[in-house]
């Protein structure tokens, strides 16, 4: 998802608020896909098949994300954010019912709490993981093209992305402007291959995953206080 508004902004040159509402598609079918699968998980009480069908929709649309050019019409550019953001979404439930179902009762909370954490460690990394494939393939390529940054005042590595948009915004059309935007290009393929190889590992690893069942009694000191009857019940064992 951090890589789509700079496919829109340095390839295709649109602007802050059109790639905005291009990445809607994207982030509005997330949430939604989460719910369901969360529903449908709920109802089934399995969350096997959820996460198989997650991930591989993940990586079957994040490997279609090859086909995004810029002479792409804007269908098939909502089509191809859209359906990976439903494999996107449908991990995020299923995983935690995974997690919860597996741990002890008396662990739940700490099991909850370190998924999260764990998810949003993962994140971090990808965004620095894709971010340093694309600063050493766009790298890689202005070189091969003899192209010189520093002649460009693009700025260091750390500042290249959005240098980038910002002068390819300015730049007259011509052939260092579809140079540079073919160098983008090739540098976003190459964070679309990466990520759909980890994706493609995560489904690897997800088949090892070991069936739980969800429905099971609740174990705790908490609950509802029901006047002295109820304290009766619970202290006749003890007697």
């Amino acid at each position: 998802m951090y890589f789509i508004p700079i496919f829109y902004q340095a390839v295709r040159l649109s602007s802050v608020l059109t790639t905005a509402i291009a990445v809607l598609p994207l982030t509005l079918t997330v949430a939604p896909a989460s719910a369901v699968t969360g529903i449908v998980c709920s109802k089934r009480g399995s969350f096997r098949s959820a996460i198989w069908s997650g991930w591989l929709i993940t990586v079957i649309g994040i490997g279609l994300f090859q086909l995004m050019r810029e002479s792409s019409s804007v269908a098939v550019l909502v089509a191809l954010t859209m359906f990976p953001s439903v494999g996107v979404g449908m991990p995020f439930p299923s995983m935690a019912f995974a997690v919860l179902a597996a741990a002890a009762e008396r662990d739940a909370a700490n099991a909850a709490g370190m998924y999260t954490f764990f998810r949003t460690l993962g994140q971090t990394f990808g965004v620095a993981v894709g971010g340093a494939c694309f600063q050493a393939v766009f790298q890689n390529t202005i070189s091969v093209k003899k192209i010189d940054l520093a002649d460009l005042r693009l700025g260091n590595r750390a500042e290249l992305s959005s240098a980038l948009i910002s002068f390819l915004r300015n730049l007259d059309d011509g052939p260092l402007r579809t140079a540079l935007v073919d160098c983008t290009q090739k540098a976003l393929d190459s964070v679309w291959i990466i990520t759909c190889a980890v994706a493609g590992m995560a489904l690897l690893f997800s088949l090892f995953t070991k069936h739980y069942c969800l429905n099971r009694e609740l174990e705790t000191d908490q609950g509802w206080d029901h006047g002295p009857q109820s304290t009766a019940r619970k202290a006749r064992p003890n007697q």
